[in-house]
């Protein structure tokens, strides 16, 4: 399929490329643990020190993406970096994301329920999950 040069899909994925261009001596897409931490100058064994990790290995293992860290260190990293979780990890957050949305999209579909005045919280609730990153997508049944 012929995609013209100046398309705003080409130019997103020219974006997204340089984007990644960018980043890619970071480490993985799924966080960016070593960014922060080398913008704000620290070593991978001070960052242990702050999260209460002993030693840099861990650190290592979470700025690769092969290990997550616990929720307490997940808030530490936000406290640290001054960046909110879905930031640093932005690769994890994203196709959690998609995948919240799939299952939104498939609890209203195969649903089949009416609007009562009992589930209407709930039918909003699916609907806003299934728009999740797609601002001009409404849902079939979506409570207005």
């Amino acid at each position: 399929m012929y995609v013209p040069s100046r398309t705003p899909g080409r130019l997103l994925w020219i974006a997204i490329r340089r984007y990644a261009d960018v980043m890619k001596p970071y480490g993985s897409w799924d966080n960016y643990i070593r960014k922060y931490r080398e913008e704000i100058g620290i070593s991978q064994d001070e960052l242990a020190i702050l999260i209460g990790l002993e030693g840099r290995g861990a650190i290592s293992l979470f700025e690769s993406a092969l290990r997550i860290p616990d929720l307490a260190r997940l808030i530490a990293l936000e406290l640290i970096f001054e960046e909110p979780i879905q930031v640093i990890f932005a690769g994890i957050a994203e196709d959690v994301r998609d995948d919240v949305k799939n299952r939104a999209w498939a609890l209203l579909e195969g649903g089949g329920e009416k609007t009562t005045a009992e589930n209407v919280d709930k039918l909003r609730t699916l609907a806003r999950l299934a728009r999740l990153g797609d601002d001009n997508a409404l849902p079939c049944g979506e409570v207005v």
